[in-house]
């Protein structure tokens, strides 16, 4: 991932945000991969039916879920990070560094149409729709100076900007579930990113996980299923805390109720040192994550089918994505 463009107070955000095993991927120098595996396809669902959105040197491009035909959508030199497409696929949402600041802009598909959402002071980043495509929920750090992000949401077309979390309690990458009823969100618990669940309103806020595993207390990157019954994210040691040598970084799954983690990735040390940042298939059959290597051809954007099979390399290392990365071509 490349994050390079963030100013110093960006950078404080982003780390408290971002799990560190995203991070820590930004930082590998690696060359480019010169090939990539065949995708398969798994069930009634193949890999050229899906397109991907996301960013690479701030530029905003979509390729096909099987890798091939990369378009550049936007390359207007701003530091362009965390696309997520709408639901009815025709817009994008994502953040961008403006004036020393990171700021929620849209556009349509094809890259027209830009607008600019929200406006300094506020942070904002991480854009997410709602099903119905009249909000967007977004992480921002607001007027009062804060540097601990809270969840915000906002109407799709920029009006109606308020907070859902309090001010101290953090919160970050925020998604609506697939009836906008329920949002997921990344807080804190004894100084550790946990996966939480409130209603869309801000109200009943809880959390899914708890930092009582010792060898991975923390979760975060959290993504709906598309049929709403399922979580995945990141699981393990965030950053610093993550043991050099030891396998402790990588996507686990649970019931949108907190309940039956299981880790999904089996991500070893050496070849590879984390897997995070996972998205779903529009199907909920395969798994897109990001994973670190020093060997660029372990590197990269990578996808697994549900059961475990086909785990391969679909983009090369450099490419970054947002809240909704995926969508089928032709439908929603």
């Amino acid at each position: 991932m490349n994050q390079k463009g963030f100013v110093n107070i960006i950078l404080v955000v982003v780390i408290v945000i971002l799990a560190g095993a995203i991070g820590y991927l930004a930082l590998i120098k690696i060359k480019q991969p010169t090939s990539q595996p065949p995708a398969p396809s798994v069930g009634q669902f193949s890999l050229d039916n899906g397109l991907i959105v996301a960013s690479m040197n701030g530029q905003i491009v979509t390729v096909r879920a099987d890798g091939t035909e990369k378009k550049t959508v936007l390359n207007d030199g701003f530091d362009n990070q965390f696309p997520a497409w709408s639901w009815d696929g025709k817009k994008i949402a994502y953040s961008s560094i403006r004036q020393g600041h990171p700021q929620i802009f849209i556009i349509d598909a094809d890259g027209s149409n830009l607008k600019q959402l929200t406006q300094p002071p506020h942070n904002a980043f991480m854009p997410s729709w709602s099903h119905d495509d009249k909000m967007i929920i977004f992480s921002s750090t607001d007027k009062l100076g804060t540097t601990d992000p809270r969840v915000w949401v906002m109407n799709a077309n920029g009006s109606n900007q308020k907070p859902l979390t309090q001010i101290g309690l953090h919160g970050a990458i925020s998604s609506f579930s697939p009836d906008d009823k329920t949002i997921i969100y990344i807080g804190r618990v004894n100084g550790h990113n946990e996966i939480f669940s409130m209603n869309a309103d801000g109200s009943n806020a809880h959390p899914l996980t708890f930092p009582t595993d010792p060898k991975a207390p923390d979760a975060n990157a959290v993504s709906w299923s598309p049929d709403g019954k399922k979580l995945a994210f990141f699981c393990g040691q965030e950053g610093s805390k993550a043991p050099e040598g030891h396998d402790t970084q990588q996507v686990c799954l649970i019931n949108a109720d907190g309940s039956n983690r299981q880790q999904f990735t089996k991500c070893t040390y050496p070849s590879c040192i984390a897997s995070d940042n996972p998205h779903w298939s529009p199907d909920g059959t395969m798994i897109l994550y990001d994973r670190g290597s020093p060997d660029p051809a372990e590197s990269g954007v990578w996808i697994m089918n549900l059961d475990g099979t086909n785990n391969h390399q679909l983009l090369p290392p450099g490419y970054s994505t947002g809240r909704r990365a995926w969508k089928a071509l032709g439908t929603n």
